[in-house]
């Protein structure tokens, strides 16, 4: 794999008692049979920048998935599942959920060649480390990559774009929640939602990389930010997953527009200085429920 670039893990530590009510699921029930769900989390257990709640927040995002994705049609890679979240094996799973026919029963048996059909939903969901590293195509605005921290290093905007979000077919959805520091434009989708004043939001088409299927990321803090690990309710878990817990459980078909200022007010209340972020490709419908199938 070459050497590893040093990674800035800053990760701040707010703690907070807020309130956090039951996961209530977002979605109806219906036909799930190719729906598929990839969750990573990892706590980097046993090192210097370890992390309490990433863990937890696979378990909160699966929970709120729930009626929309059998079982065996659900991955997890954490510090404790026989598959580790390595760069490898994350690889490995992004073609995973890329395919049609695979179960969760062999990471690295599945052939990998079966495209999904229209109206298939599938869901990811990151939480750990998130850092910046060097852009050397020249395709970002501030000089710098994005990137997930796998347990072995990074895994970059570029790749995640190329081998996870281009190639999604057109009337597939990938829903994507990504609760990491450095995230707002971690899959370098083209649009995404901003803020303006008086309550009202605008759309940025930040570059040209076309989507065919639709792709809502939903992530952590801006790109200069980091995200919360945060202790709440006598739990460790990071502070956006903790705020969907806390939006959905109230709010079970909230649309898209409603979801992102309500985000940002639960950070503004709390005293959290992070600012989650909505990107998306494709042909989204704001007007959408948010993790709807349809």
């Amino acid at each position: 794999m070459g050497n590893i670039q040093a990674v800035n893990m800053s990760h701040s530590r707010p703690t907070s008692e807020t309130p956090v009510q039951p996961v209530v699921t977002t979605t109806p029930i219906g036909n799930v049979s190719y729906n598929k769900a990839l969750h990573v989390g990892i706590n980097y257990e046993g090192t210097s920048h370890e992390l309490r709640g990433c863990i937890n927040d696979t378990i909160t995002i699966s929970e709120l998935t729930k009626n929309d994705v059998t079982s065996n049609r659900r991955l997890f890679l954490t510090d404790n599942t026989k598959y580790k979240p390595d760069i490898k094996n994350i690889q490995q799973a992004f073609k995973w959920l890329r395919c049609r026919k695979c179960d969760n029963s062999g990471l690295w048996t599945c052939p990998h060649n079966y495209n999904h059909q229209p109206d298939t939903t599938l869901y990811f969901s990151y939480s750990g480390h998130g850092s910046q590293v060097k852009d050397t195509d020249g395709d970002e605005i501030d000089g710098m990559d994005e990137t997930l921290y796998a347990l072995d290093g990074h895994i970059t905007d570029d790749y995640m774009f190329t081998n996870l979000v281009y190639p999604i077919p057109s009337g597939v959805r990938l829903w994507c929640i990504l609760d990491c520091c450095h995230s707002s434009t971690s899959l370098d989708l083209q649009f995404s939602i901003e803020d303006v004043n008086n309550n009202k939001f605008t759309l940025v088409d930040h570059n040209d990389k076309t989507c065919k299927g639709d792709v809502v990321m939903v992530s952590g803090c801006l790109d200069a930010q980091t995200s919360s690990d945060a202790y709440i309710n006598n739990s460790f878990q990071g502070a956006m997953t903790a705020a969907l817990k806390h939006i959905l459980s109230q709010h079970p078909k909230i649309k898209m527009m409603e979801l992102f200022r309500e985000l940002r007010l639960y950070m503004e209340s709390n005293n959290y200085t992070q600012r989650p972020a909505i990107s998306f490709g494709g042909n989204l419908n704001l007007a959408n429920t948010f993790l709807s199938t349809s």
